[in-house]
């Protein structure tokens, strides 16, 4: 294989290693907030937002919050829902977490006990970025094995 063919797979390989390290690290601290304690927060804005990507007319909604909470005197604001949460198609996916979370002013906020300031109102996790990353990367590995075979 020659040092150029090579280097084209290594920046590929990367551009794909990319999002599966962030998505694999998403999914890592969702877990985590399952051993999280909890403390009531309160949910001070909480909306449902549709918008369009610049080249696409595609429809992708998320549910933005923000909420304030107390841990051990402490007052703490944030605005994640979720570590492994963002924009999608799915409107339905993200109309279910906004009523759920529109249902009471106050709602659980699950923070690192060793760094307060991370929290999150749930645990549930979007695996897409870490599925587009292992996909590209599988794909990628499988162009560059067959190159150094000499398919």
């Amino acid at each position: 294989m020659t040092l150029p063919r090579f280097i084209f797979f290594l920046v590929f390989f990367a551009i794909g290693a990319i999002p599966l390290y962030l998505g694999w690290r998403a999914r890592r601290l969702a877990d985590a907030v399952r051993r999280w304690p909890s403390v009531p927060g309160t949910l001070l804005e909480c909306e449902l937002v549709s918008s369009t990507d610049d080249d696409s007319p595609t429809l992708f909604h998320q549910v933005t919050v923000r909420y304030r909470y107390s841990v051990q005197g402490r007052e703490f604001e944030s605005s994640r829902v979720a570590f492994a949460y963002g924009a999608t198609k799915d409107r339905a996916f993200h109309q279910a977490i906004h009523d759920r979370l529109k249902k009471s002013s106050t709602v659980p906020v699950y923070y690192d006990p060793q760094q307060p300031s991370l929290a999150a109102l749930t645990a549930d996790k979007d695996s897409t970025l870490w599925l587009f990353g292992l996909i590209w990367t599988g794909i990628i590995s499988l162009l560059f094995l067959g190159a150094l075979l000499g398919y």
